[in-house]
């Protein structure tokens, strides 16, 4: 968590007014200083020829582009419709259902838009039931695998999401820190002992 935490010096934010809304963009320190800010928009970012990391062999091959342009959009609807229009450059879509409903328009058809799927090598978005386990009625681990039986994946992944879906079994599924298919060997087996 402190390596995602931005260094911002003293004398650029007044404590009295720091949780303020404002566009005075904050002094940072990485590869890019905001260039253009058009509110509920747009921002601008050029890269920065001072950036104090740019020489780093970590940073060979990152912060290529001169300007990145975020865009903003209300709604996801309205980000592939822009895409649709060429608007923007990338719509990354997580709902496979979506994504191959969304892939027929002009583009598309004349070959202009690349649709490919990758793995990340990271695990999934966790997606499911999320219990409170201090309220009593969830305290429960057999009410709580009762409750996840109930749902029918099988059906849902066939009738809603066109088949796409695969039960995640893991939190580190899909990456290196995957325990799926690895029997656990003696040490794991003796630090998880003391649980049920």
């Amino acid at each position: 968590i402190i390596a995602l935490t931005p260094i911002i010096p003293r004398h650029a934010f007044d404590r009295d007014t720091f949780d303020k809304t404002t566009l005075k963009p904050l002094i940072g320190s990485g590869p890019y200083t905001v260039d253009k800010v058009q509110p509920g928009q747009r921002i601008v970012f050029k890269r920065n020829p001072d950036y104090w990391g740019k020489d780093l062999p970590s940073k060979r091959g990152f912060d290529n582009y001169d300007q990145i342009t975020i865009e903003y959009f209300l709604n996801d609807n309205a980000k592939t419709e822009a895409f649709k229009k060429g608007i923007c450059a990338v719509d990354d879509q997580s709902d496979p259902v979506k994504r191959e409903r969304d892939l027929d328009f002009p583009a598309f058809h004349r070959g202009e838009v690349i649709a490919e799927t990758f793995d990340t090598g990271i695990p999934p978005v966790v997606t499911g039931f999320l219990f409170n386990t201090r309220l009593e009625k969830f305290s429960n681990p057999v009410v709580r695998r009762a409750l996840g039986m109930l749902y029918d994946f099988e059906w849902a992944n066939k009738n809603l999401f066109g088949g796409k879906y695969t039960r995640t079994m893991s939190y580190w599924q899909n990456s290196e820190l995957s325990a799926l298919g690895h029997p656990a060997g003696d040490r794991e087996k003796a630090l998880l002992a003391p649980y049920p």
